[in-house]
């Protein structure tokens, strides 16, 4: 045959040419056997991602890898002849692998904070804030007013005072949660409720004023904190001008009062209001009249002496009416001995155990004095006449329960009459020094009315100028 008579080198040719053909031989009786080829499976890849990021929150990440892969087939080939060939396929498969991986991370951060903070501050302070006259509340609250009276309660502020414009029918008011409000009831009494005096016990207020339904007569009202009552009879006595009430440690109610020819005090003994010594206190018109007691419960009164022209203190003590050093006066004695000290506006309050008056003395300018009681005699607090300009009207005395120092407020009519309020404090040539600004009121400020609260600021009510300022009640705190 045709190629049994090739050479060596005529077969390596056909091999060659074999290869490069890859086809088989015609000749069916003897095949030669082709190649072997194991294909290249499909190959399954599978990633690992591990994410080393910093994130806040749970991400989810989808990341799409490209990979190549090289596979190497080394097919074994027999030829007829025995000959074994060894051929190297080359093939080049590419994968594309796209994975979608949910990756939890755990933050740690460290936060950049800015804040915008609202500093409350305790300031420290040296030396002492300067107390200046400010306002309680509102100026001018309430009805138009007139005859007003200051006093505390649980250290709110009460202003008993009559209704102008309403036929002075009776009106008290307290400041509280930072506002004045109407106690009882706007104008609570059935008629003219003029020259009131108050007291509180055992926080019930108890009120006594002058009657008009009652032919100018003395009435005395309770408020129980829901309504008003009537203290025994309305209308007892026979006033006709200042009335002065005041409760004694027991509970007993007094009232002293200008008569028309002459004064009395009057108890009231759980049912009627009775005459205390059975009789008045005084040889003629008693007016101003103030009401204390001292250590022991003994009432005294002190007033200004219509008969003597001076100012006058008497006890009652052991069923008996007694004049404390006679009428005082530089040259006074008992009994109309030539006092020199004629007074109006009078006030009487206890401190230490003795008795001090203040009051307008018409024969020094109509300034204001304060006298105090030793035991056996009365002496200046200060000098006699102290206030700065004369005419010192409506004087009201109090003292500080910071100090012990007597303040004495008024209405300086000198200057366009406006509130002043002085202190005892031994300083200056008269002893006494100007609270706060001078005149601290508005213009026409009448009716002044002077109380301390426990921590011992000094209070003054007073009816505002009925020109400027409508005539209404304003009270003023000095802190």
């Amino acid at each position: 045959m045709k190629y049994r008579t090739l050479g060596i080198f005529s077969i390596l040719a056909g091999v060659s040419f074999l290869i490069i053909n890859c086809s088989p031989s015609s000749n069916p009786s003897n095949p030669p056997s082709g190649p072997t080829n194991t294909p290249i499976p499909n190959s399954t890849n599978t990633a690992t991602l591990t994410d080393t990021s910093t994130v806040i929150g749970t991400p989810t990440n989808t990341a799409t890898i490209t990979k190549t892969s090289t596979a190497t087939n080394t097919p074994t080939l027999t030829v007829a002849s025995t000959l074994t060939l060894t051929a190297t396929n080359t093939a080049t498969a590419t994968a594309t692998l796209t994975a979608t991986t949910t990756v939890t991370q755990t933050t740690t951060s460290t936060p950049t904070l800015t804040a915008t903070n609202t500093a409350t501050a305790t300031p420290t302070v040296t030396g002492a804030s300067t107390p200046f006259w400010q306002l309680v509340g509102t100026a001018g609250f309430g009805a138009k007013a007139a005859y007003t009276k200051l006093l505390f309660n649980s250290d709110n502020p009460y202003v008993v005072y009559a209704d102008t414009n309403n036929g002075n029918k009776g009106m008290v008011q307290e400041y509280t949660g930072g506002i004045w409000t109407t106690v009882g009831g706007a104008d609570y009494t059935p008629g003219g409720a003029s020259y009131p005096s108050a007291a509180f016990y055992n926080n019930n207020l108890y009120v006594a004023y002058t009657d008009s339904t009652e032919a100018n007569l003395v009435t005395v009202e309770e408020y129980n904190g829901s309504s008003w009552a009537t203290i025994g009879s309305p209308g007892f006595g026979g006033a006709s001008g200042y009335n002065s009430l005041a409760i004694d440690p027991n509970g007993n109610i007094y009232v002293a009062f200008q008569g028309v020819n002459n004064s009395y005090l009057m108890e009231y003994n759980g049912s009627a209001w009775v005459t205390v010594g059975g009789g008045t206190f005084s040889k003629g018109t008693g007016s101003f009249v103030s009401v204390a007691f001292d250590s022991s419960n003994n009432p005294y009164v002190a007033f200004g002496d219509g008969y003597y022209g001076g100012s006058t203190v008497v006890e009652y003590a052991s069923g008996a009416w007694t004049t404390l050093g006679g009428v005082y006066g530089s040259g006074g004695g008992s009994g109309g001995g030539g006092p020199t000290h004629v007074a109006n506006y009078v006030d009487l309050v206890f401190n230490g155990g003795n008795p001090y008056v203040a009051y307008m003395d018409l024969s020094i300018n109509e300034e204001d004095s304060l006298v105090e009681w030793s035991g056996s005699s009365w002496s200046n607090v200060g000098s006699a006449g102290f206030t700065p300009n004369i005419d010192a009207f409506y004087t009201t005395l109090a003292f500080s329960p910071a100090n012990s120092n007597p303040y004495v407020s008024y209405e300086d009519t000198t200057v366009t009459d406006q509130a002043m309020v002085m202190e005892h404090t031994g300083a200056g040539t008269s002893g006494w020094v100007t609270v706060g600004s001078p005149h601290f009121s508005a213009a026409g400020t009448t009716f002044n009315s002077l109380a301390f609260d426990t921590s011992g600021d000094p209070y003054v009510a007073y009816v505002d100028g009925y020109i400027t300022a409508g005539g209404k009640v304003t009270v003023m705190e000095y802190h």
